[in-house]
Order: C-alpha cells, then sequence, then structure tokens
C-alpha cells in the first residue's frame, strides 16, 4: 500500500500535515506566553531566524548585565521539553538558570581545562550536572 503523505514546514523544521498541525498549536502557545514573560524580564526581545538553517528562536536580555539573557530556539525537541513541565514559569525559570550556567561556563574558562576530547560533551555534562544538582530532576534535553 503506497501513502501519498502532505508535508508542511514550520520554523524551519518539517512535519507531516497532521503532525506540523499539533506541533504549530504547542508553538505558537509557547511562542505567546515566552514572547509576554519575557517583555516584563527583559529590555529586549526578539522573535527570529524565519527562513534560517536553525529554524525560530527567541534572543532576550538586558542591555547592561551580559549575564542576563535567554536564547530560545522553537525545535520540536523544546517544544516537548516546553510542554512536559508542570508550569510554564517554571520552565521559564530553568531555562533562565541555565542561561545563567551556560554564561558562567563560557565566561570563566571551566572548558579550557577539559580533558575530554569532545568539547561539546564537556559543556553538555557540565549543564547537565548543574540543572540536576539545582533541580534534583533527570536533565530534560539529550545530547
Amino acid at each position: 500500500m503506497e501513502t501519498n503523505q502532505e508535508y508542511v514546514e514550520i520554523g524551519g523544521w518539517t512535519f507531516t500535515k497532521e503532525e506540523g498541525r499539533i506541533y504549530s498549536e504547542k508553538r505558537e502557545a509557547m511562542m505567546e506566553y515566552l514572547q509576554l514573560k519575557c517583555s516584563e524580564l527583559f529590555e529586549t526581545v526578539v522573535i527570529d531566524g524565519k527562513d534560517s538553517q536553525d529554524g525560530d528562536y527567541l534572543s532576550a536580555y538586558n542591555e547592561e548585565k551580559d549575564e542576563e539573557s535567554i536564547f530560545i530556539q522553537f525545535s520540536p525537541e523544546e517544544v516537548e521539553v516546553f510542554q512536559s513541565f508542570d508550569t510554564k514559569e517554571e520552565y521559564l525559570d530553568m531555562k533562565r538558570y541555565l542561561s545563567k550556567v551556560d554564561h558562567h561556563y563560557n565566561t570563566s574558562g571551566i572548558g579550557e581545562d577539559s580533558e575530554e576530547e569532545d568539547s561539546y560533551s564537556h559543556w553538555f555534562n557540565y549543564m547537565k550536572k548543574s540543572y540536576e544538582d539545582k533541580f534534583g530532576k533527570d536533565y530534560p534535553y539529550s545530547v
């Protein structure tokens, strides 16, 4: 039996028509919430990435404080992580915390002393441990 699936592209990602409809609804709710909440927390909020290789994203930051920023890509994985949290506020708290941990990692030289050949693995393991120590739960991302 041969099936002709119709595909749609949403924010740089390709889905079957039905998967796309479901993803689009979840993604739009996530984008609206984050744009609203981040506008309350940060001076500058940008949603961009249209037609880019990595898809749509939100970038929010305060001009004066470099460590106060957040970057969220609206990938299918990120939408699922957003959906997995009990509250939207917990998700945003997690992203803000991880942003600070990432900033510390990138500005403190922690990665420079890594014996791991793969710097991404070192960074990922650092982020994972920081998350698990802080929240007492499994890290919601995979390699």
